[in-house]
């Protein structure tokens, strides 16, 4: 970690990594190094367990220095193409310890990317990709051996075999990284960059993060750490050496939705002074002035002066007139819950930070505008009024000036523009809801520091034109994830950076970790940031706001659809919308699959969300059989969440003999729909099309192609309309088998067969007696299953998946799956369509 940058006054600087080698890399191949060293690796689905001379070996402190071997050193040695001197990664740590340091791996790496970059590249083009995918593909091995290792470790952060794991992380970063520089200096197409901190698998920044609890940083903003779109650990280290906001206090009531030190208590809130022991007065506008403004639609501003005491004058803003306009944080003690008016101490100082802000000398005056003193507090229709010019305010303002507690107190004169823009991304003003439109519809953003103002626009514009550079030094990756996640203000030129967040998807990140004290003004901050018609959603009633937002939004991510989030709108035609964009941040995939997520070609309507997808359809909703809609009852009562809470899964068939198993994951809505039984017919939105054959592409024991889909139903007679209206119930996965798996189906549907043609008659007679016709049904499969090679097959498969396989339990498997069968009918076979259907889900 020692090579990483850090910040002014680092609170860390440095983590106790031992150094656990016992020997040197031996410079031969990577791939074959552990079978070099007579140790075995078995991946068994997530884990990994490790053998060495047939020895299993569990020892953290042995696997360790394996793997420090192989994947730190070995990864070096391969990507430099020359051996490392590692005693340049031992330090002394006393008492005869020896810890791993990584301080000259900069120099190591930038040496090496300069000499590479001097080559004459012409000679050997055809030949870089090859090079690329090679060491592209040590990595891959690396990242995927380390996160099995962490996933084991789960629980154990600290752990000395975690702080290895970290350790070749954090190189594979810089290795990754210092790819992409040289490949994009040179113009050609760069590797992508891998994610060592899977969160919903394992996270090797697992040790760092346990630092940060316990130095005071609240849960809300390690979930925004979480949550970051463009990972680093590095990022994550930088930001561990920064003091956090509010550590002196206690975060015990904060969670990851909220940080509760920034809620508002409308009981105990009081208007702050600017130091302790003052008891100055408060001041403001006139009231009745302040009204009037409001009542006829203009912009009331104030101006703050020193005549025998504090005044504030109101002023009227027309188009010449330049003001500052105010973001703060209420927590922070500058609202006023009763009425329109600030201390003097806040005023003078107010005025201070605006005066100095626009380069004024004391006599100027500009007129600012701020909330507490602009924004009656009552009556509340006179209040909302004056929120239908809120976005004008900010847009219109010379400039937006941001107090912040946390920032108020830090000296940014010796800061760089990357720490500059850390210091913002964790203080408090970017955890709130409102600011987020307060930063972003500013034409000039200022951040009070201590000692000044800062523009971060400017001085991110500044580094850019040192950035794209060789050597590819260590800071370039914890740079750019610092700017890459950084949504408060627009830091990069070009209308690009504005219209995407304007996009679903990247809003729902950058307002993730917000919240507000005051839940309804959701829907009016997020009609202000996407420039609807913010008058339609203030006079809505509270609970309907958020109705409202959506049906004015056009053009929607198809993913949602396939939404997660475990609180969604309960008014029909809107059950398809999560109620908040904000938290549910450990619920993963809240907008959907991702390829989904990003296809914004769904439309809202009254009775659901348009989309057009690919769907599986039962074949039984065209029989006219009698029996039919008994049968169906019982798939009902396999799948759906009105009739069974505990389900599982269906076993289906495909049109072409394909066998799938589709799980049933979480239910689609916290309230189940209705089903009408009788006319409505169950089928499976898909997220793309099922691949019809893929018999060569599979194995004999493991299962591929897994998409995710939708259980719905729909009226039969709706069938060949227009638009299909669906009612949403549960998640499911649908995963083409494996070879033994398909064979073993087949022969479950056999069996099934085989006793429905000679057991009519007794099947018929003891429908009234379940109990014993269970018993007869369990008593006929056993019998065939050990006469055929069922019994034996579904051993064979079992084994392999390191399940019991006693005689005793596997029957009860297979009566179990053909109780099933039998019980559906029909209702097991789907025709797998491959044309996108018009769904209107709901």
């Amino acid at each position: 970690m020692d090579h990483l940058p850090l910040p002014q006054n680092a609170t860390l600087g440095t983590l106790d990594i031992p150094y656990l080698c016992t020997e040197d890399y031996d410079g031969e191949d990577f791939e074959t190094f552990p079978a070099r060293k007579h140790w075995t690796i078995e991946r068994r689905f997530t884990v990994i367990v490790f053998a060495c001379r047939e020895r299993l070996v569990t020892e953290h402190s042995e696997v360790g220095s394996f793997l420090q071997t192989w994947l730190y050193f070995g990864l070096l040695n391969q990507f430099l193409e020359k051996p490392v001197d590692v005693k340049l990664f031992q330090r002394e740590a006393g008492g005869g310890k020896v810890l791993f340091t990584s301080k000259r791996l900069g120099d190591i790496i930038s040496a090496w990317t300069v000499q590479t970059m001097e080559q004459d590249w012409s000679m050997y083009e055809n030949n870089l990709r090859t090079w690329k995918d090679r060491l592209y593909g040590y990595l891959l091995t690396a990242r995927d051996i380390v996160l099995r290792v962490v996933h084991s470790l789960d629980g154990q952060p600290e752990n000395i075999l975690s702080c290895v794991c970290l350790s070749i992380a954090v190189l594979g970063e810089y290795l990754n990284y210092a790819l992409k520089d040289m490949f994009i200096k040179r113009g050609l197409e760069s590797p992508v960059m891998q994610n060592w901190q899977s969160v919903d698998w394992a996270d090797c920044g697992g040790p760092i993060v346990t630092i940060m609890q316990r130095n005071g940083w609240c849960p809300n903003k390690l979930a925004y750490f979480d949550a970051e779109d463009l990972k680093s650990i590095g990022k994550l280290w930088y930001s561990a050496n920064m003091k956090p906001p509010n550590a002196e206090k206690s975060h015990a009531r904060c969670s990851e939705e909220q940080c509760q030190l920034l809620q508002v208590d409308l009981r105990e809130y009081r208007t702050c002074h600017t130091r302790e022991g003052c008891e100055c007065a408060s001041r403001g506008p006139e009231p009745g002035l302040l009204a009037s403004a409001i009542q006829n639609d203009l912009v009331p501003l104030v101006t703050i002066a020193e005549r025998a005491g504090v005044k504030v004058s109101l002023q009227i803003a027309d188009e010449n007139t330049e003001y500052v306009a105010i973001s703060h944080v209420w927590a922070d003690g500058m609202g006023n819950l009763k009425e329109n008016t600030l201390t003097e101490c806040s005023l003078r100082q107010l005025r201070f930070y605006v005066d100095a802000l626009a380069g004024f000398d004391a006599q100027s005056n500009l007129p600012l505008w701020i909330d507490t003193l602009c924004l009656p507090r009552n009556p509340i229709e006179l209040r909302r009024r004056g929120i239908i010019a809120f976005n004008e305010v900010f847009r219109k303002a010379q400039h937006v000036l941001v107090l912040d507690s946390y920032l108020q107190k830090l000296s940014s004169k010796s800061m760089s523009p990357i720490e500059l823009l850390a210091r913002v991304a964790v203080c408090g003003w970017t955890q709130r809801l409102w600011t987020f439109s307060e930063g972003r519809l500013g034409r000039s953003v200022y951040f009070q520091f201590e000692d000044r103002a800062v523009d971060l626009f400017q001085a991110v514009d500044q580094w850019r034109e040192t950035f794209f550079r060789i050597p590819s030094l260590p800071s370039h990756g914890v740079d750019l994830a610092v700017i890459g996640n950084f949504s408060a203000t627009r830091i990069l030129p070009g209308p690009e950076f504005d219209c995407r967040l304007l996009e679903l998807p990247t809003l729902r990140f950058a307002l993730g970790t917000r919240s507000t004290s005051w839940p309804t003004d959701e829907a009016i901050c997020l009609a202000g940031i996407l420039g609807l018609n913010m008058r339609q959603v203030i006079e809505a009633d509270d609970a309907q706001k958020m109705n409202v937002v959506w049906s004015l939004l056009q053009n929607l991510p198809t993913g949602l659809a396939f939404s997660r989030a475990p609180r969604k709108l309960v008014d029909k035609g809107y059950r398809w919308a999560p109620s908040s964009l904000l938290g549910d941040l450990k619920v993963q995939r809240w907008g959907g699959p991702g390829p989904l997520f990003a296809r914004l070609n769904a439309t809202p309507s009254e009775a659901g969300l348009i989309v057009q997808l690919p769907g599986a359809l039962f074949k039984a909703r065209l029989s006219t059989d009698s029996g039919a809609g008994r049968t169906k009852l019982k798939l009902f009562e396999c799948c759906l969440p009105q009739f069974a809470a505990d389900r599982g899964h269906l076993s289906l068939q495909g049109g072409s003999g394909q066998w799938y198993s589709c799980n049933i994951i979480s239910n689609w809505h916290q309230e189940s729909a209705d089903v009408d039984i009788a006319n409505e017919v169950p089928a499976i939105i898909l997220e793309s099309p099922i691949e019809m054959d893929r018999s060569s592409a599979r194995d004999d024991f493991r299962s591929i192609d897994t998409l995710r889909g939708l259980l719905v139903t729909y009226f039969h007679s709706e069938e060949g309309e227009e638009i299909i209206h669906a009612k949403a119930h549960s998640h499911v996965e649908l995963q083409t088998l494996s070879n033994k798996v398909q064979k073993f189906h087949d022969k479950v549907k056999i069996c099934c067969e085989e006793i429905l043609s000679h057991n009519m008659d007794t099947i018929a007679a003891l429908q009234d007696d379940q109990d014993t016709l269970k018993r007869k049904i369990a008593s006929w499969v056993e019998e065939y299953a050990r006469e055929d090679d069922l019994l034996e097959l579904g051993k064979e498969i079992w084994r392999h998946e390191m399940w019991d396989d006693s005689d005793g339990k596997l029957i009860n498997h297979i009566v179990w799956s053909v109780g099933y069968l039998c019980s559906v009918d029909e209702w097991y076979v789907i025709e797998e369509g491959s044309r996108p259907i018009t769904w209107c889900v709901d």
